[in-house]
């Protein structure tokens, strides 16, 4: 031990013994306690509570869905997907009680003069017991509809449109940067022609492939970019929409 470091012990250890002396050694044990840094304790990860899709029942002006009955304190994520080329959806509601489910558009739908239409809509801080749901549209066709479910989510984080992308055999839907290390990113496609899966190397969980469209998400644990890519049978034009939640 070198010189400067024995004189700094030993000017510590009379600092101690005085401090000890003049306030007790309880009272320091408890001051060095309110010192301490507590490891931060991080959020439960998102976990998929259910998931539903296929298409809506007339009538378009307000299209009926079927659902698993949804539980207390969840975040709800409807995809919709139109072969109309605007937005069509206007409002969603639940037949959960006391109100229903409060749902909110993710910005606008993401379009295609030829493809389609995709859109997002969620709510949160979900109220159990709903089973059906009641796609308000001024469109004239049914939509494909993409329902999930989750626990640990309370809000939206990020969301991106893609719309008029030119023809690609490669449908990339736009990425989102998440902000928390626990969140669940979204995303959907409706194309001109078919999709026939996920791209090789996309980490997202595909849902089934629905009038030649898709969907799909990814729960992540680390803050980054984040998108649904898929193959699409022949080159054509889509739009996409991205949305992440957290």
């Amino acid at each position: 031990m070198s010189g400067d470091l024995k004189k700094s012990t030993f000017v510590l250890s009379l600092l101690a013994i005085g401090l000890i002396s003049h306030y007790g050694e309880a009272q320091i044990t408890a001051a060095k306690r309110l010192l301490m840094v507590r490891p931060s304790q991080s959020a439960a990860p998102a976990a998929l509570v259910s998931s539903s899709s296929g298409a809506a029942s007339a009538p378009s002006s307000a299209a009926v869905f079927t659902i698993t009955s949804t539980g207390s304190s969840h975040l709800l994520i409807v995809g919709l997907l139109y072969t109309s080329t605007t937005q069509c959806a206007t409002s969603i509601t639940d037949n959960a009680a006391s109100g229903g489910n409060s749902y909110a558009e993710v910005t606008t739908a993401a379009t295609d003069s030829t493809a389609g239409s995709a859109d997002i809509w969620y709510a949160t801080t979900s109220k159990s017991g709903a089973t059906t749901l009641t796609i308000n549209s001024t469109c004239a066709d049914l939509p494909i509809v993409y329902f999930l479910e989750f626990s640990n989510l309370t809000a939206l984080d990020a969301s991106n449109v893609t719309n008029n992308h030119t023809a690609s055999t490669t449908v990339s839907a736009p990425s989102v940067t998440t902000t928390t290390t626990h969140s669940v990113v979204f995303s959907l496609a409706s194309v001109q022609n078919t999709i026939t899966g996920l791209h090789t190397g996309n980490t997202f969980t595909a849902l089934p492939i629905l009038v030649g469209d898709d969907a799909g998400y990814l729960i992540s644990t680390s803050i980054s970019s984040y998108a649904g890519v898929w193959n699409q049978n022949s080159s054509g034009t889509y739009c996409a929409k991205t949305a992440a939640f957290k």
